[in-house]
């Protein structure tokens, strides 16, 4: 008997009937690949801007870092001559790799057109996303890209659905891997917060919180970093700490590069950086970094010294930094991100899914790199199951973290 998705076939009727009408209306498609041409459109990014990554300042300052490897590709739609909505946009030389687990299995060198997450912005109607990932394929067969990368978008939007649906089947991604995305909603006191928790979730923080002080009493310690001039004593203490960490293994989490300092000078410049260490007897043994953007804290980074795993100093700093937010009230939640971890799950009050969404070029190489991307996300996909099914994922993740992480 043939299944046929009901939300997948109202998807593809609003298509079909929707394809003429975005541009037969009074609207407009602008691409601006220029700086300058950029600050017309200040207010509007401005307006609508909701994350950092998409911080219109931000992205100014890493195309001005990136020059000559980088440069803008923002659409514009506009709609009776008023901006209605905006992707942002920039391409770039990069790498992709693809990976089964932690281990990269193919790379190539492609000049892509990211998308970064949040940024996406405006009025999102099935019939302006059909406008916008219109745009999207035409730059790809005019050969300004190998491939769009639209980070992380939401699987119950109507740009997740198009950017999945709308291209020809040679182009599309065909992948489909989610990752759940948790957030905290913070109550009104770290009591509440602490109310709200399980019974094992209440006694692990009891015991966490006395093993910890019932140890190091007065040679423990918090510092929070927010202004410019401490940012180097910040990164410092991280790196003596993200250094030992299975992150470092796989190249993610924590970089000690010009590209984060300067991320952080300038979130300083704004009042938007916060940076948490643990301090046991003055060694840095854990931190926590973020972004205060429009009320949410969206976590960056975090680590801790594993010889100090006894203690659990990542999660005895990350209760310190709720009971601080929920005393500050100028934070209402926090955003762990991307991925999935256990902590995320236990302490987070929402979920939902995302997913990557690539669109390859109409060419040879983009058709190419599509397939064996395809091939390899499949495979991936299966042994994960396998593995999952077998209860074996957790135990081999955990070995291969302990393999990576330095001695």
């Amino acid at each position: 008997m043939l299944y046929i998705d009901n939300a997948e076939f109202k998807d593809a009727q609003i298509m079909k009937k929707d394809r003429e009408k975005y541009l037969s209306e009074d609207s407009s498609i602008k691409v601006i690949s220029k700086i300058d041409e950029l600050e017309v459109i200040r207010g509007f990014w401005e307006k609508m801007q909701w994350h950092p990554d998409a911080d219109i300042d931000f992205y100014l300052d890493f195309i001005d870092s990136h020059q000559g490897f980088a440069r803008p590709h923002v659409i514009l739609l506009s709609k009776d001559g008023q901006p209605s909505a905006l992707m942002i946009g920039r391409i770039q030389e990069v790498p992709l790799d693809w990976r089964i687990g932690y281990k990269i299995v193919y790379k190539t060198p492609a000049r892509s057109l990211e998308i970064p997450y949040g940024g996406i912005l405006g009025d999102l109607s099935y019939p302006n996303c059909m406008a916008l990932v219109k745009e999207l394929m035409n730059c790809l067969a005019r050969g300004e890209a190998d491939v769009v990368f639209l980070n992380h978008l939401k699987c119950d939007s109507s740009i997740y659905r198009v950017a999945k649906k709308m291209p020809s089947f040679l182009c599309r991604d065909h992948s489909s891997f989610k990752n759940p995305h948790w957030r905290l909603s913070l109550p009104d006191s770290f009591n509440e917060f602490y109310r709200q928790r399980s019974k094992n979730s209440r006694s692990n923080i009891r015991k966490y919180a006395k093993r910890m002080k019932k140890t190091y009493g007065e040679n423990l310690s918090i510092r929070c970093f927010q202004e410019k001039d401490a940012i180097d004593q910040a990164i410092r203490d991280i790196e003596t700490i993200a250094a030992k960490t299975y992150q470092r293994g796989l190249g993610v989490g924590f970089i000690n590069s010009p590209e984060t300092r300067r991320k952080w000078i300038l979130a300083a410049e704004h009042q938007r950086y916060r940076v948490y260490v643990l301090y046991l007897e003055e060694k840095p043994c854990a931190f926590w970094t973020g972004y205060p953007y429009n009320r949410t804290f969206f976590a960056d980074t975090t680590g801790y010294d594993f010889d100090y795993r006894y203690y659990h100093p990542g999660m005895f700093l990350f209760m310190r930094i709720i009971e601080e937010f929920c005393n500050e009230q100028n934070i209402e939640a926090i955003d762990f991100g991307f991925g999935d971890a256990e902590y995320k799950k236990q302490y987070s009050s929402q979920n939902w899914q995302e997913s990557c969404v690539y669109i390859f070029a109409p060419t040879f190489k983009g058709v190419q790199v599509n397939a064996i991307r395809t091939l390899i996300v499949v495979t991936s996909q299966i042994a994960k199951t396998a593995l999952n099914r077998f209860e074996a994922l957790g135990w081999i993740k955990k070995k291969w973290r302990c393999h990576l992480t330095p001695k």
